[in-house]
């Protein structure tokens, strides 16, 4: 992942509550575009990208980065650390050195502001 601050998102394409995640990134894009994050989308197969919400999101922040995981050996341990592993998506805002501040797991609504949030106080703190 990138050096600075990364938004790691462990995605269900096609599945409720990702497509609430995904619609609020969409809603988020302006902010998102500033907040000088590496964004990363995290699917279980190659087939993740073929969703229209999905395809939607990368054609508006089209710096996002994409990874292939198996969600059964990365996602669990991943979780465990912040919130229930069972429930996608999975959320989370880590510093550089991967020192995850915040994660989420399932059906939050407003979870992508609060990150950038959480994101632009941690920012701040680190100028002082």
């Amino acid at each position: 992942m990138g050096e600075g601050m990364n938004i790691a998102a462990f995605l269900s394409e096609g599945e409720e509550p990702t497509e609430h995640v995904l619609n609020e990134i969409l809603e988020s894009s302006p902010e998102l575009e500033k907040c000088g994050a590496d964004i990363w989308f995290i699917f279980r197969d190659e087939h993740g990208t073929e969703n229209k919400t999905v395809k939607k999101v990368l054609d508006r922040l089209p710096g996002i980065h994409i990874l292939y995981a198996d969600f059964d050996s990365v996602v669990e341990p991943l979780a465990r650390m912040y919130v229930d592993p069972e429930k996608l998506p999975l959320l989370l805002l880590l510093k550089p050195g991967l020192l995850g501040i915040y994660g989420t797991s399932g059906y939050h609504v407003g979870s992508v502001e609060l990150a950038l949030k959480l994101l632009e106080y941690n920012q701040q703190m680190e100028k002082m």
